[in-house]
């Protein structure tokens, strides 16, 4: 599992790796050497025993707070996924050719809100993917014609898979 970790606000990438007997884990932080990684836990505090250290963490609930070794630190935790669902919330999943919209994520194509031939506007609803048990609307980044269906309700689809293409307006002149 990989993650993205950012603390005070520098990011650390933190790959988990659970041993195939499911009794221990190893961490890898930016790619250094991993090291085994053991925790306990107990409501909002945990011991975390590392190669050669115990960390003693307690994690706020309502912020996004946590304390380690008794100083106060700012926490963001991020998964690929999370990154690749926010990047389409921001871009409609559209890619920079005009109005070709791709998957930001591998998922399953859950609706299709248009049909082959008809007429979109910037912004509007053109397919539904769901990841993770999340729906995940992605829009037309521009007015025009859908000149293509790529994929049908039910598929699924790898990241990056194209899915509508939309042929804008000012091409149709």
């Amino acid at each position: 599992m990989k993650y993205f970790v950012e603390i005070d606000g520098v990011e650390k990438t933190v790959s988990l790796q659970r041993s195939e007997d499911g009794s221990s884990w190893t961490c890898a932080v930016n790619d250094q050497a991993p090291f085994k990684l053991d925790h306990q836990a107990a409501l909002n505090s945990m011991h975390l025993l590392t190669d050669n250290a115990t960390h003693a963490l307690q994690v706020s609930k309502v912020s996004q707070d946590m304390m380690i070794q008794g100083m106060r630190h700012r926490f963001k935790v991020t998964t690929p996924i999370m990154r690749a669902m926010d990047a389409a919330n921001r871009s409609g999943g559209a890619t920079s050719e005009g109005g070709l919209i791709i998957s930001p994520m591998p998922g399953r194509v859950v609706k299709t809100m248009v049909t082959e031939g008809a007429e979109v506007s910037a912004g509007q609803g053109v397919i539904v993917v769901e990841a993770m048990k999340m729906e995940n609307e992605l829009k037309a980044t521009t007015s025009g014609r859908v000149k293509r269906l790529h994929v049908s309700e039910g598929d699924l689809v790898d990241a990056n898979a194209p899915l509508v293409e939309i042929e804008p307006e000012d091409a149709e002149k």
